[in-house]
């Protein structure tokens, strides 16, 4: 799965968790001790997915000094976004960096437990002739 990257959206102001997004960003909130987005990157770690952008707004310093750990260098970039653009517009604003590029796009400031790695497998292997995308959708009261 080396031939793919992954776009991670986590600029969002997480406006729902205030007062706790009041100093901290949704997307770094801790899950088992754990940054949120922390658990994403070591998800995809696993999946050997070889490129990570993650969009950067609300607390942008915060989340910046997280990527900045050597573990995440080289593999793992942030994206500043001055005004947030939503998922078609970080998408667009991040072609040329994904363009001929597999892309996993990830809304990286939710909890998600799933097995990735199947996930992404079927997208390779057995999804039907001609279909250019895989969604993973859930339900929810």
């Amino acid at each position: 799965m080396s031939n793919i990257d992954a776009l991670l959206l986590a600029a969002g102001a997480g406006t729902r968790l205030r007062p706790f997004t009041d100093h901290w960003p949704k997307c770094l909130m801790p899950i088992s001790g754990r940054p949120l987005l922390e658990h994403w990157l070591c998800t995809l770690n696993r999946c050997a997915i070889s490129r990570v952008l993650v969009n950067i707004h609300h607390h942008r310093r915060i989340v910046e000094k997280f990527l900045n750990q050597p573990h995440f260098e080289g593999w793992v970039s942030g994206v500043f976004e001055p005004h947030l653009l939503g998922t078609a517009g970080t998408l667009r604003n991040n072609r040329e960096a994904l363009k001929d590029r597999r892309i996993l796009l990830i809304h990286a400031d939710n909890w998600c437990q799933t097995n990735f790695k199947s996930f992404l497998e079927f997208h390779l292997l057995h999804r039907p002739i001609k279909t250019v995308m895989t969604m993973m959708t859930f339900s929810t009261e």
